[in-house]
């Protein structure tokens, strides 16, 4: 299901469990499975040692967040990440906290929810025709998180706390 992608990360992946057992460094790891039509979403559940995550889509697995291919939300500063990371919601995220990144491929939109709390559409005019894959940078040492493939029903019902767009 996930793979990882630089070479130099020491994780382990249980199911859906991931943990970064080693290092400090960002270590990046990209699911197999992608989408390019329709609705999609993916949970991120922090477990143990809440340090810096990233999660978001990529158009190509080898991709780092913060440049053109990425789409994303860093859970410290609650900014979203795409070239630069710009200020996104005023959610503090902590540790037990389920984290959603929600992608509408038809309308080209990413949002992200927190608890079920939607923060609002991130980002608008994603390319067409394309296949984005999830993606996630762990950064501190002993971090896991648990990775769930819902179903969309969690984005339609909470689209309609918040449906701004978030500059």
């Amino acid at each position: 299901m996930w793979e990882i992608v630089n070479n130099n990360s020491h994780l382990e992946i249980d199911g859906f469990m991931i943990t970064q057992t080693l290092s400090n460094t960002q270590t990046y790891i990209a699911s197999k499975l992608s989408i390019s039509t329709g609705k999609g979403c993916y949970h991120v559940q922090i477990i143990k040692n809440f340090g810096c995550i990233i999660l978001g889509w990529t158009l190509n697995k080898n991709s780092y967040f913060g440049d053109n291919l990425t789409w994303g939300m860093d859970s410290i500063s609650c900014s979203k990440v795409h070239f630069n990371w710009n200020s996104f919601g005023k959610k503090k995220i902590k540790k037990k906290d389920i984290i959603t990144t929600a992608i509408d491929i038809d309308d080209g939109t990413i949002s992200f929810f927190v608890n079920g709390y939607n923060l609002g559409i991130a980002f608008t005019n994603l390319p067409k025709n394309k296949s984005f894959y999830p993606l996630i940078c762990l950064r501190q040492k002993n971090t896991s998180v648990c990775v769930d493939f819902g179903d969309t029903t969690i984005f339609l019902k909470s689209s309609t706390i918040n449906d701004q767009v978030v500059n």
